[in-house]
């Protein structure tokens, strides 16, 4: 590893995770205001249901986890797949689908709808494989081990770049099998109940988990300390990220991934996990280039379109499977 590693620091990273706000790019302020007694009332009302509201949501989860368990896979990957018929005949998030696939403008009128069907069946497959008990990993044909056994020879820390593409908890899990352990980055759940559980499963599958809020500290010292570490950004970031292509539009990105990869040196792989007809795992596994330096050119930024296109080329080639559809990832772009 260069000795760029032992130099940098979280302070000066915090550039390259993204420009703090300036003065005129505050986002703003509701209209609704605290005095209002129609608001008051709402919020305390609101304040007093979300405790049952998390107690529901995680009885449901418990319920589904019972079942998962005791029902064969292929049988509960079906009730998955009609689960995720039904979202569809519902309409749920069909407006944002929609949306996202027209600023993209990649494919028809006609071709929208089908992957639209088959992205509503996927993610109620890959939910409940979530849901199923975690003591082995579900059965995967690894594609590329060899690459990250290169990559990574001798106990070199680095960054495996992921997006929420296909099945991406069981990554570290498959990691973790072909002798690598990687820690993420990720975001706490809403509901402190179900991220309670979340965290215990993830615990018995031995991954570590950091914080965004901590996620710079965290990453140097695995990468230091001759671990992984695994980032997503394939997901709006906010007004901190920054203006770079994805899927052929220009929006914003955060860019933990590509300010790691400049200082640290280290390499860098994409992964991802497709659920394949037969219920096995296609992991797929490649380098992503971290560009050479450049007089008068930023590196990161750089850095950050190489990430994009690597993670852009696998949406292109299986849409089906990004779950980033249902997410606000164009609100540059697009009124939601």
């Amino acid at each position: 590893m260069s000795g760029a590693s032992d130099t940098a620091s979280p302070q000066a990273l915090q550039h390259d995770a993204g420009p703090a706000l300036a003065p005129d790019e505050t986002l703003p302020r509701s209209r609704a205001t605290g005095n209002h007694k129609g608001h008051r009332r709402r919020t305390r009302l609101s304040r007093l249901w979300r405790p049952v509201q998390h107690a529901m949501e995680y009885l449901c989860l418990r319920v589904c986890v019972t079942l998962a368990a005791w029902m064969p896979r292929q049988a509960w990957l079906w009730c998955g797949a009609r689960l995720g018929d039904l979202g569809h005949a519902l309409r749920v998030y069909r407006r944002v689908v929609r949306k996202n696939m027209e600023c993209v403008g990649l494919w028809s009128p006609e071709e929208q709808r089908r992957i639209t069907r088959e992205l509503y069946r996927n993610t109620g497959r890959y939910a409940a494989e979530f849901l199923r008990p975690s003591a082995t990993p579900p059965p995967a044909r690894i594609q590329g081990e060899e690459t990250l056994r290169q990559q990574y020879c001798g106990g070199r820390g680095g960054i495996v770049l992921f997006a929420h593409m296909g099945n991406w908890e069981v990554l570290p899990g498959l990691l973790r099998r072909a002798g690598h352990t990687a820690s993420v980055v990720a975001k706490p759940m809403a509901n402190p109940l179900v991220d309670a559980w979340l965290q215990r499963r993830r615990e018995l599958a031995g991954v570590a988990f950091a914080l965004p809020e901590a996620a710079l500290r965290h990453c140097l010292r695995a990468i230091r300390g001759q671990s992984l570490v695994s980032l997503a950004i394939d997901q709006y970031p906010g007004r901190r990220g920054t203006p770079c292509p994805f899927l052929g539009r220009v929006t914003r990105t955060v860019r933990t991934s590509a300010g790691l990869a400049v200082h640290t040196e280290c390499p860098v792989t994409g992964v991802y996990a497709l659920l394949g007809p037969d219920g096995v795992y296609q992991v797929s596994i490649e380098v992503v280039p971290t560009p050479a330096a450049v007089p008068g050119t930023d590196r990161v930024n750089a850095t950050l379109e190489a990430h994009n296109a690597v993670i852009s080329a696998w949406v292109v080639a299986h849409p089906e499977h990004w779950f980033g559809w249902f997410h606000r990832r164009f609100k540059d772009l697009v009124e939601y």
